[in-house]
Parts: structure tokens; sequence; C-alpha cells
């Protein structure tokens, strides 16, 4: 009966997903719209490559692309309508970008249109989550985009000092993940991050160790401060986590001898 009833509401599902995608099926679909049905199937966790095959030429479509280069082209119209690109609009592309990372859907023409959308409009005020959602988005699904990850940058660092411990982890593995070079942002977020250390939770501290040595950023007084938060959690650290942090600590080198003690216990527990 339980099989029955998962079989049932599978089927269900699947059904809910090709409906989705026929109404945005050759419709000019609002941009809030297309994020909203992205998010809620990456967020339920159901994978439906239809609907976000749907998702992602309807999106093409709404960021100014051309339709008929959906299907013959991946070069994105560079003309894209920034009368209609406005400042709210920031949450629906960061979040269309979140699912589509979510759900380990490709689509690198819809990130290319998404990319290009944002370029012009980061400079201008955005929200922080969103910046780094954008980033962490851009870095999980693989997709380098010089010139966003510049205007992302130069966002960031402007109001670097407001970003929740979370937001700030996000950002750093996302420019060191897709090798972005940003001493500026780095040096900022180094401040930042070492003033909030207390917040951080074990995978932020871990990710922030492996992102500022992938970069080659050593920051003194930051490595001292995630020495002391991750020592006096190193119960909690994850075998990946520890891996993480010891390669970090020895790549910068970084000397924390009270740190690799307790690395030692713990891995060895």
């Amino acid at each position: 009966a339980v099989a029955v009833r998962r079989g049932f509401t599978s089927l269900c599902g699947q059904r809910r997903s090709v409906q989705a995608a026929k109404c945005l099926c050759g419709q000019r679909v609002a941009v809030r719209c297309i994020a909203n049905t992205a998010w809620a199937f990456a967020t339920a966790g159901h994978p439906s490559p239809l609907l976000f095959d749907a998702v992602a030429r309807a999106g093409c479509t709404s960021i100014c692309l051309r339709p008929a280069s959906i299907n013959s082209s991946r070069r994105i119209h560079r003309r894209c309508c920034s009368t209609r690109l406005h400042e709210h609009l920031w949450p629906a592309l960061a979040n269309t970008a979140w699912a589509f990372a979510t759900a380990g859907h490709p689509s690198p023409l819809l990130f290319d249109s998404i990319s290009s959308a944002l370029i012009s409009s980061t400079r201008k005020q955005a929200a922080r989550a969103y910046l780094a959602n954008t980033a962490w988005a851009f870095a999980t699904a693989g997709h380098p985009s010089p010139l966003l990850f510049d205007a992302v940058a130069r966002a960031s660092a402007a109001s670097i000092d407001q970003f929740m411990p979370q937001n700030l982890a996000n950002m750093a593995w996302a420019f060191a993940t897709v090798c972005h070079s940003s001493p500026a942002l780095f040096e900022a977020m180094s401040r930042a991050s070492a003033a909030r250390i207390g917040h951080f939770s074990r995978q932020n501290l871990a990710n922030t160790a492996w992102a500022f040595a992938t970069v080659g950023h050593a920051s003194s007084a930051l490595f001292e401060a995630m020495s002391r938060a991750s020592a006096a959690r190193i119960g909690q650290f994850s075998p990946q986590n520890l891996a993480n942090t010891a390669w970090a600590f020895a790549t910068v080198g970084h000397a924390s001898s009270a740190l690799f003690e307790a690395m030692s216990r713990a891995s060895a527990a």
C-alpha cells in the first residue's frame, strides 16, 4: 500500500510538472512567475527536466533573448531591455539561478542571459543575500561569468560589513570555486568574517578557510580567528570539514598547534 501511494504521489508530481511546462511554453511569462515556478520545484526537490527546460526557454525570452536563438544558438541578445529590468527583479533573477543550480539542471543559455541582465544593475542597489546567492548559484552550476563576478565583487565590497555569516561564507566559496580573483573583496571579507567568526557554523568555518587558501589570500587575523573558533568546536566537524581545514591552514602556512592538536584528536576518535 505504501508503495502504491508513493507511486501515485510521484505520478501526480510528474503530471503537475508537465502541466506547468505546458503553461510556460509559447507564452511571454513574467520573470517573477518563472522564478517562483523554478524555486518551488527546486525547493521541493522534484527534478523535472521537461519543466526546467520550459522555464529556461521562458526565462530567456523574458530577459530579452531572441526566441529564435533559444533552439539555434547560444548567443545571447546583447540588447537587453533595461527599461524592463528594474531593480525589483534582482530577487527573481537570483532565485531563478539558485533554483537551476540547486536542481542541478544545466542551462548555459539561461545563465548567460541572467548574467547579461544583472551586470548592468549590480552596481545599483541589490540585496546582500541576492548578491551572495547569485555568486553561489553560478559557481555551483559551473558557469563562470567574469564580468558578473566583477560586478558582484564591487557591489559586495561596498556593503560587506552588513553581510550575514552565511552570505560571507557563500561569497568566499563561490569566488574560490570559479577561481575568480578579487583581492579587494577578499580583504573586505576577511575583516568582516573575523569580526563575526563566533557566529559561523562549522561548515562556514571550513568553507571559508578552504576558500581563502584556494585563492591564496592568507589573512593572519582571519586565520587566527578561525583557528580559535574551529578548535573550540572541533568535535562537531565532519571528516570533510577536518580535511578541508587542515589543508587550508597548511596551504597558507598558518601555524596553529592548538588547532592541529584538536584536529588530531578528533580525527583519531
